[in-house]
């Protein structure tokens, strides 16, 4: 055996842990300097005497997903380049130590995914009460909830948007992501066949995952934890959807998605499922697209959904004050960032602006949802994290 040979198959085998970036198919290791599985190396290498011949049907918007890949070359070739892959460029072994630890960060991701869905229920039987105790985090949670205590102060008294914004990016990471959800709305396979009542079964316990991720992502932010504990919970509440659409513009931003447009996944002809739930459907697929459109950066996405986590208008919320103040802190410092990144003046206005569609989201949802409880009573019982954050009694202002 080679001297060494036996390291690079632990290392292969770990990246393997790592969807395609591509198609999100199972990957085989880097190919081309991307993480892919073995069709897509196989479809890069042949895209280089062939890609002069590659046409869309659809303007390049297709989407490349493991069930669809075949339909598209030139879609598929395009976020192939997107992503990154070249014939020169390098393997694992010769990639900077920062763009190793990236991936081996990821891998930590996806074993914890894996984990997660082995275990599956755990989480979703607590309540929003128990996730948020101060010592519901473990291991490696913990430890980085630990080093946030130690830099909060620092972080919320000096005016350093770098540092804040780099601190959300990892609190993104270490929170997950998952794209069950994000593949539920936008693939008509999944939508196929579904009743109206099976729509709510599936999206409930598909976001379930995703509150989860939520509520790990906000006991990580500075400032959240220093809430009284009914208040998190409020801010969580007051947050819910909202925070579930930014959830997906970040899984998509990681995975570099790019949205369909709405009419050509013809969710008219899905009469199975309630207009109502249509009509959300496309709503957050035109939101979550214009949000891409915008070009975001991880950090901006992270730092961002701080922004849309501490929006002072929560109902129900005793210490405004200090909720005030930590938005006010967030807001400031994704300003700083996202103007300097995009050298403008107005970019964060143009950013901001686009805040209040969240909201209508929130409250179409919330208005699909209690459609259907009327309609059906207990007809289904939804898991308890979904339950509890998206109550129908709940007053949305």
């Amino acid at each position: 055996m080679k001297p060494g040979s036996s390291h690079s198959k632990g290392i292969k085998a770990e990246i393997e842990v790592i969807p395609c970036k591509v198609c999100s198919d199972k990957s085989s290791g880097v190919h081309y300097g991307v993480i892919t599985c073995e069709g897509c190396k196989g479809f890069f290498r042949r895209s280089q005497s062939n890609a002069s011949n590659y046409l869309c049907q659809k303007d390049g918007k297709c989407q490349i997903d493991r069930l669809n890949r075949n339909r598209c070359q030139y879609c598929r070739l395009q976020k192939c380049l997107a992503l990154g892959m070249s014939k020169e460029a390098v393997k694992f072994g010769r990639m900077s130590k920062r763009q190793r630890e990236m991936v081996q960060d990821e891998v930590k991701y996806h074993k914890k995914v894996r984990s997660n869905s082995s275990d599956s229920g755990s989480d979703s039987d607590m309540s929003i009460n128990e996730m948020t105790e101060p010592n519901s985090l473990v291991g490696a949670e913990q430890l980085f909830a630990d080093q946030l205590l130690d830099i909060t102060v620092q972080v919320l008294r000096e005016d350093n948007c770098d540092t804040l914004a780099n601190l959300m990016l990892q609190a993104q990471r270490k929170a997950f992501y998952s794209d069950d959800l994000l593949n539920m709305l936008t693939s008509t396979e999944e939508l196929h066949g579904l009743t109206h009542t099976n729509f709510w079964e599936k999206f409930a316990a598909k976001m379930t995952g995703t509150i989860q991720q939520i509520i790990e992502f906000a006991k990580l932010t500075p400032g959240f934890n220093s809430l009284d504990q009914d208040d998190q919970i409020m801010v969580l509440k007051g947050a819910g959807y909202e925070m579930v659409v930014m959830h997906l513009l970040w899984t998509s931003s990681v995975l570099g998605y790019r949205f369909p447009n709405t009419e050509d996944l013809n969710l008219d002809s899905f009469t199975n499922i309630d207009q109502e739930v249509r009509v959300l459907i496309a709503a957050t697929l035109d939101v979550l697209k214009m949000f891409s459109n915008l070009k975001l950066t991880e950090r901006e996405i992270a730092l961002l959904n701080t922004v849309v986590l501490f929006q002072p208008d929560h109902y129900g919320v005793q210490d405004t004050t200090e909720l005030k103040q930590l938005y006010n802190k967030h807001i400031t410092a994704f300003t700083q960032l996202i103007n300097r990144t995009h050298e403008s003046s107005e970019y964060a206005e143009k950013t901001l602006a686009h805040l209040p569609y969240l909201k209508t989201l929130a409250a179409q949802h919330f208005k699909a949802l209690s459609t259907f409880k009327k309609l059906t009573g207990d007809s289904i019982e939804f898991p308890a994290l979904h339950r509890e954050l998206f109550a129908t009694d709940f007053t949305m202002l």
